[in-house]
């Protein structure tokens, strides 16, 4: 049954912001926060803020406490 396989919401978000950053975004720009894109995605802050954890873990975003996420 491999054709059943759902890829977890929080890996299709980052593979998606990932597409994002890389096709349009320059180093230093401020990302939506996670109550925007939680609400653009229509899932839970939760779920954004492990999409937003992997793609730090990446290197693509830094996220400063208080001030936002940044390319």
């Amino acid at each position: 049954m491999f054709g059943l396989y759902r890829v977890p919401l929080g890996r299709q978000i980052a593979d998606r912001l990932r597409q994002e950053i890389q096709a349009g975004c320059v180093r230093g720009q401020r990302i939506e926060s996670d109550t925007q894109l939680a609400k653009r995605f229509g899932v839970s802050v939760l779920t954004v803020r492990g999409a937003m954890s992997s793609l730090a873990g990446e290197g693509l975003v830094e996220r400063r406490q208080g001030s936002g996420t940044y390319v």
